[in-house]
């Protein structure tokens, strides 16, 4: 009697892996659609901006404004207009945008398929305290809070 070497799958073994692929690509497709990446980099993009903008006013002392607007969807970090390099200036906001070390500006619109239901604009003073207050702002079920006494920024 010969034994007979198996050098391969059989076709019950290769339809059942199949099904398992399928099934799991039925369940993580929805997780990993482009739409809750660009939520998920918009949110770490604005929570850098905040926290970036927290740290530098709490280093130089000077105001920083923050805005983040639903109605146009996007956000900005401005410094005073007249401030430079070596003064914080004592003018409105909205021209200055701060710059971000690793070039370019923190300030952008929100990625198709994202859209910021509700907006927030304080300001950070010398000592990291959002002015009038903190709050929330949100984009498609997601949010991001900054607490009133400390100006501490995050993702709940």
């Amino acid at each position: 009697m010969h034994m007979r070497l198996s050098k391969g799958f059989t076709f019950v073994e290769l339809v059942v892996t199949l099904l398992m692929i399928g099934a799991l690509a039925v369940v993580a497709y929805p997780r990993l659609s482009s739409t809750v990446i660009e939520e998920a980099a918009f949110e770490q993009q604005l929570l850098n901006a905040l926290r970036y903008a927290h740290k530098q006013a709490m280093n130089s002392g000077c105001a920083i404004r923050v805005e983040v607007r639903a109605a146009s969807n996007d956000y900005g970090v401005y410094l005073r207009d007249d401030a430079t390099a070596t003064s914080c200036g004592s003018a409105g906001f909205g021209s200055n945008p701060l710059p971000d070390p690793a070039g370019g500006v923190y300030a952008g619109s929100a990625p198709d398929g994202v859209t910021i239901s509700s907006g927030l604009a304080f300001t950070f003073d010398g000592l990291g305290r959002p002015q009038p207050a903190g709050g929330s702002m949100s984009f498609n079920g997601r949010s991001i809070v900054v607490e009133s006494e400390t100006g501490y920024v995050y993702a709940p």
